[in-house]
């Protein structure tokens, strides 16, 4: 069994930001960050949960247990799902159930057939989605939203953000390794009392792919913010990002 979510004997997000290196937390409103070297709990490459570092306990717990990558992506470990099985879930917290979101997934992969969606990251079920963000092989998702083809597989950083509906403004953009894809207006789903997914959806949707880091913030970042994200998520991973 292998755990990790310290340096030096101290936990990461209990240490001065002054004394080490940016890390997500460091922006207001982090809700949720899990890292493939922090906090993941394993028997062999088999991984039972995956702990959140945002200090909001809002903890994965495997669906069918995904696989420990200990090289993934730049010499850094990331946990892979198959595509047709494996998944994550957080169970449901007043901390999850958003309005107003962003969230951040560094990953490789697609869906498993043509115009099946890859889950990242949702919050749907029968009491109505909240919120959903996929990334896949021949479209691009976000909630209920479909934009442009995407049909690389490679390493990427996807950035999703999602409002409540103002004056005709967008509510929903989707990024990729900082270039926007689309943007859509609609209704935001309803909050609901479903757990959050990752890696799969609660219909399936699964993700054949690895995920090494998401983040996810209660709020809209500001430019600076989610530049200071982009370089660290960039350099951590060596995937050039365009600033905003």
């Amino acid at each position: 069994m292998r755990y990790r979510s310290s340096h030096n004997g101290q936990p990461f997000n209990s240490i001065n930001a002054g004394r080490r290196f940016f890390l997500p937390i460091d922006v207001s409103g982090c809700i949720f960050w899990v890292r493939g070297d922090l906090g993941v709990s394993q028997s062999g490459n088999s991984v039972s949960a995956w702990n959140d570092q945002s200090l909001r306990n809002n903890h994965l717990f495997s669906y069918v247990n995904p696989t420990y990558v200990s090289n993934a992506v730049n010499n850094r470990p990331g946990i892979s799902f198959n595509g047709t099985s494996q998944g994550m879930y957080a169970i449901d917290s007043s901390s999850l159930d958003l309005n107003i979101v962003t969230c951040i997934v560094v990953h490789s992969g697609y869906g498993t057939s043509t115009g099946n969606p890859a889950g990242l990251v949702a919050k749907r079920g029968s009491t109505g989605t909240n919120y959903q963000f996929f990334g896949n092989g021949n479209q691009f998702n976000g909630s209920v939203y479909t934009g442009p083809n995407d049909t690389d597989s490679a390493w990427k950083i996807r950035y999703f953000q999602q409002r409540p509906y103002f004056l005709g403004l967008n509510t929903f953009f989707s990024f990729k390794n900082g270039t926007q894809l689309f943007g859509s207006t609609d209704v935001i789903g309803a909050q609901n009392n479903e757990v959050m997914w990752v890696g799969m959806s609660s219909i399936g949707e699964y993700l054949s792919g690895t995920i090494a880091e998401i983040i996810m913030y209660n709020k809209l970042l500001q430019n600076a913010e989610r530049n200071r994200l982009y370089r660290y998520l960039g350099l951590r991973y060596n995937i050039s990002v365009t600033l905003a």
